[in-house]
């Protein structure tokens, strides 16, 4: 009985086999009957619109963006007046951020096709029947120095409050690109001792608040760095003035020479990492010659030498913090560069 049930059950799959061989040889009949098509469209086929690649029904969908406070108009409604010299106060200089008023390309661009933009001006708060100059000193010096003796201006009343003023001033600039980075620093920390916050001077100058606190450090970089932020050929751009100030007032570096490094900068034109990894290599080819003390001797001829002398110590390494250990690590490895 046992035989014949195996041998019965052979058969069955057997038979299952076949079938199934079958049901493909079927199916691959279907498919080669099948008429073959491209994925390709025609010339004539209009282009297929491509998703988003997001499931239907996602709920990670784009929050709708929240548009910027639109920033007042200042020169909306405003008529434009002819007014004299004489009734301006011109060593005013409240809202003036500029460190820099000389410009010859201005001067000759008035003088040939005439004012295109007015000053901003308001009634003088302390000196009665004259004006104070909110936004436009740049113009107004071109003109005088033209000897023009009128100046066209808008007469903004509605300025009575210095912030709101300040605000202007700030807004007429910067819609017109007028500020450089070294302007906008001094703007930012004038701005911020009236009272105002980070939050307004985002929308402002759509930077962000690190940004702007970077800004608020340039009236304390020395002045060689900050004529170097205005000069478009020093190539010496924000993130390369905050590594080179970054050093400069480091008390490990006393040494560090700053007009050197602005000098190479605008030779070389070196981007940020490749600056900073520069001066880093220069140190550390001088902080390796502070494991030494020196001796000076000098022969009979009375020629003088210079002598390393490398102290005998005992290091424990075992209660060295790992800070330490790193540092020993970098002036060894300097060392051996050093002599080959």
């Amino acid at each position: 009985m046992t035989a014949n049930k195996k041998f019965s059950i052979t058969i069955i799959m057997i038979q299952k086999k076949q079938v199934t061989r079958q049901r493909g040889t079927n199916t691959m009949a279907k498919k080669t009957a099948k008429p073959k098509t491209t994925d390709k469209p025609s010339a004539s086929d209009p282009p297929k619109k491509r998703g988003r690649g997001r499931p239907k029904g996602s709920k990670n969908k784009p929050k709708d963006p929240t548009p910027p406070p639109p920033q007042p108009n200042i020169f909306e409604n405003k008529s434009v007046k002819q007014i004299p010299l004489t009734e301006i106060v011109l060593d005013d200089r409240t809202f003036q951020f500029r460190q820099s008023l000389q410009d010859r390309n201005l001067q000759e661009n008035i003088e040939t096709h005439g004012q295109q933009i007015p000053i901003i001006l308001r009634p003088h708060p302390d000196q009665t029947d004259m004006y104070q100059v909110i936004s436009g000193f740049r113009r107004l010096t071109a003109i005088k120095a033209i000897g023009w003796t009128h100046v066209d201006a808008i007469v903004r009343d509605d300025l009575d409050d210095d912030k709101k003023a300040f605000h202007a001033s700030l807004i007429e600039n910067e819609a017109r690109k007028t500020y450089s980075d070294v302007d906008r620093g001094y703007a930012v920390k004038r701005y911020l001792e009236l009272g105002h916050k980070y939050e307004e001077l985002e929308a402002i100058f759509k930077l962000g608040t690190r940004q702007l606190k970077r800004l608020k450090k340039i009236p304390d970089y020395p002045k060689a760095l900050q004529d170097a932020l205005s000069d478009d050929d020093s190539n010496v751009k924000m993130a390369h003035a905050f590594i080179l100030n970054a050093f400069h007032s480091d008390e490990a570096y006393p040494d560090f020479d700053l007009k050197h490094w602005l000098k190479r900068q605008r030779k070389e034109a070196l981007n940020r990492t490749a600056l900073q990894a520069a001066i880093r290599r220069e140190i550390g080819k001088d902080d390796v010659f502070k494991l030494f003390s020196t001796q000076e001797t000098e022969d009979e001829d009375g020629n003088s030498t210079t002598r390393y002398i490398f102290p005998r110590r005992h290091l424990d390494l075992s209660s060295m913090p790992k800070a330490d250990k790193k540092a020993l690590k970098r002036d060894l490895q300097s060392l051996l560069k050093l002599l080959g």
